[in-house]
């Protein structure tokens, strides 16, 4: 398999994602809830996956600032921004949700420019303004949300405003994974590491009992939904962590960026009564997926 090939994957699998998150937000009151499932059933996954690779002595090849930088990471991604990202699908649903959390491309080159001095060209402020387009054809005049069937009535800028701060922490975190990668070490380690942090870092909260009960009431379907949403995130960062050790960035960012389409795709075969197919939302996908590609 080329690398180009595990990137589609890699694609595919976020597109996937999309689909068994939406389909668990909406079966309980908390979506932040589900965070505590797919960080814990990641943990295992991708100890396995160092394990099989017989790679598990690279968890302890990273240096002091580097652990620092991949802890940070791990908090502000997976649970910060997956919080934000869950409450905004069930709000609006995983098609606008992959729009509006794309801010994390604003807000990583920005950050790039200032930290690592990378260039500003044509290409990427071509990028940028189609990003920022779709963001404003899918936010603009936000009304009523979700029917009570849970099925897709309007855009709740409730939910627009919770995809925009994800997208935020999901913009920060790269930025903090290459100055820990920066240093060396081996990035599938690196993710195990973030996740373990991020799965540490919830561990306190369970200490309160409403939290233990609502994860106690949740239903099995809903479980098997966040742990098929859980599993779907991790092949997806295996997926691109495949593409990356066999080719060039330059090929697999474009290729990768182009989860939202699968996620529309998808969406619309197994989750139409959920998702919002509106001519904006639609255009908006396309505008911020062309964008994307060329920051890249």
């Amino acid at each position: 398999m080329t690398g180009s090939l595990f990137a589609i994957l890699g694609a595919f699998s976020f597109g996937f994602n999309g689909v068994t998150t939406r389909r668990a937000v909406t079966r309980i009151k908390d979506p932040t809830m589900g965070v505590f499932i797919t960080v814990f059933i990641s943990v295992p996954i991708f100890f396995i996956i160092l394990l099989i690779a017989g790679r598990v002595h690279t968890i302890a090849e990273f240096s002091p600032r580097a652990y620092g930088f991949l802890i940070a990471a791990g908090i502000l991604h997976f649970i910060f921004g997956r919080s934000f990202s869950y409450a905004c699908t069930k709000l609006v649903g995983s098609n606008i949700r992959s729009v509006v959390t794309r801010t994390n491309l604003l807000i990583a080159v920005i950050l790039g420019i200032i930290i690592f001095h990378e260039p500003v060209t044509w290409r990427l402020i071509t990028g940028v303004s189609l990003v920022l387009l779709g963001l404003i054809i899918v936010g603009w005049a936000p009304n009523s949300r979700k029917s009570s069937a849970g099925g897709y009535q309007g855009i709740s800028l409730k939910g627009v405003m919770m995809g925009l701060i994800g997208g935020v922490f999901w913009g920060i975190t790269p930025l903090l994974v290459k100055a820990a990668l920066n240093e060396g070490g081996y990035p599938v380690a690196g993710t195990f590491i973030s996740y373990a942090a991020a799965a540490l870092a919830l561990c306190p909260i369970l200490l309160f009992r409403s939290k233990r009960k609502q994860l106690h009431i949740m239903d099995r379907s809903t479980v098997l939904w966040f742990c098929s949403s859980g599993f779907t995130s991790a092949m997806a960062q295996l997926f691109r962590y495949m593409a990356l050790s066999m080719t060039h960035v330059s090929v697999v960012a474009p290729l990768f960026s182009t989860n939202p389409l699968f996620v529309v795709g998808l969406s619309f075969i197994f989750n139409r009564k959920l998702e919002s197919f509106r001519p904006q939302v639609l255009i908006g996908v396309v505008a911020v997926v062309i964008g994307a590609i060329l920051v890249y």
